[in-house]
């Protein structure tokens, strides 16, 4: 008698894909694998899956011999060889270290390393069952510490702890929207089939400067619009702060290391003031939650907006943070405590 014996692991890789795959076909042939795996008679899994029962038994020695992509691909007669579990594993680690750009990439390294020929088709198909999906990557600051952006979280949620009704935390920072709509960066919208949107677009680069804090307890936002951000913007936006918080005895600002926060005016006006600033540590735009604040009054102002004027644009953002409590379930949301980490990168 025949033996269908496999290892837990490889059952359980067979699981997975299964689970994942919506290839009727595919489904299949995982199942024949497992299920003779799992004590079924050969005949007793063709009649299950309306299939011949020399083909349940091919399946299962493909896989022996091929391995999972060579299941996949047992029912192709063409001339292109495949990748062995080994291969796929070498292929696995270039991937997650080189991130290329297109299927196409992957293709040509696949050939120059192990002389086996893809289409992109092909490759595309490989690279899903592999567990790659093709998504924009992110940008992050190249000299972040991870080390320090744990200890500011932890030394946050110490002060969050430890601080009283009447002493605040505030986020602060500085925002630059460009009069410009933002179709190019954010191109997608739910448009009838077979028809366009057409959106203007202004050829001025002249911009707004906002300097702002937020609350992210109760959502009061303090923002200042300035020719620049300087230390004079930054004391005229302390002042509006201090008249805001009458009875606070002391209130913390977290903001990044911008030189104009670090001045001697802003250094001297604190002296006498109820502020403290906590800094961030260098590079580390992700502890700074008024950043999604920022993102998200681009989304609602300038993603797919057009605006014929400087003057009509500069109204649309004034009127966003007038009217910030039409937005107070979307922000409750936005504004949760859970503060990104950026891992060490070498």
């Amino acid at each position: 008698m025949a033996s269908y014996q496999l290892s837990p692991e490889q059952v359980a890789e067979l699981r997975k894909v299964h689970k994942r795959t919506r290839d009727s076909a595919v489904a299949d042939r995982i199942k024949a694998v497992v299920l003779l795996s799992q004590g079924w008679e050969s005949s007793k899994v063709a009649e299950a899956l309306l299939i011949d029962e020399r083909t349940v038994r091919q399946y299962f020695y493909t896989f022996k011999r091929l391995g999972l992509d060579g299941l996949l691909f047992n029912s192709y007669h063409g001339r292109e060889s495949r990748l062995n579990s080994e291969m796929q594993a070498e292929l696995t680690q270039y991937l997650n270290e080189v991130a290329p750009a297109t299927a196409k990439e992957v293709v040509v390294f696949v050939e120059e390393k192990y002389n086996v020929s893809y289409s992109v088709s092909g490759m595309t198909k490989l690279l899903r069952r592999l567990n790659f999906v093709y998504k924009k990557t992110k940008s992050v600051p190249s000299k972040s510490d991870e080390q320090a952006q744990r200890e500011f979280v932890r030394e946050y949620r110490v002060l969050r702890e430890k601080s009283k009704p009447s002493e605040p935390i505030l986020f602060m920072d500085g925002c630059h929207p460009v009069h410009n709509n933002r179709t190019r960066a954010i191109n997608y919208a739910w448009i009838q089939k077979g028809s366009e949107k057409r959106i203007k677009a202004n050829t001025g680069r002249q911009r707004l400067n906002i300097n702002g804090v937020i609350d992210i307890e109760t959502h009061q936002v303090q923002v200042v619009f300035s020719q620049c951000i300087n230390a004079q913007s930054t004391i005229e936006l302390f002042k509006k702060i201090e008249s805001f918080y009458p009875d606070a005895t002391r209130i913390t600002i977290i903001a990044d290391n911008a030189r104009y926060y670090r001045s001697r005016l802003v250094t001297d006006f604190l002296k006498t003031s109820r502020i403290q600033i906590l800094f961030l540590p260098p590079y580390s735009p992700n502890l700074n939650l008024i950043e999604r604040l920022w993102r998200f009054m681009k989304k609602k102002v300038l993603s797919n907006r057009y605006y014929e004027t400087f003057s009509m644009f500069r109204n649309a953002c004034e009127n966003f943070f007038g009217n910030l409590n039409s937005f107070s379930k979307e922000l409750a949301t936005l504004f949760a405590e859970n503060f990104q980490i950026i891992p060490q990168t070498t």
